[in-house]
């Protein structure tokens, strides 16, 4: 099944995907940061220093918010894509094969 689409609808669908894949890898790496600390400080065999408390006391906590705000972004991209496409097969007409 085929559809007419104009320029602008693939643009602005290229670009949701884009930020969807941006918003997912961020989350993610800020989550393997996350958890890289935490394991780093949960191994450690001698006690935490300033930076390791900063590190694992405030530093986890911020870059986790962040890490989930990002998945949260990347799910609101794919929720707008997800709508823009219902849009987009309401308003154009099928291509007979």
């Amino acid at each position: 099944m085929m559809w007419a689409l104009s320029e602008t609808d693939i643009k602005s669908l290229s670009l949701t995907n884009t930020v969807s894949t941006v918003c997912f890898a961020v989350g993610a790496f800020l989550l393997g940061c996350v958890v890289n600390i935490l394991i780093g400080c949960g191994v450690s065999s001698a006690p935490l220093g300033d930076v390791g408390k900063f590190l694992s006391g405030t530093l986890s906590w911020y870059l986790g918010a962040f890490s989930a705000l990002s998945f949260i972004g990347g799910i609101c991209a794919l929720y707008q894509k997800s709508s823009m496409m219902e849009r987009i097969k309401s308003e154009t007409r099928q291509i007979s094969q």
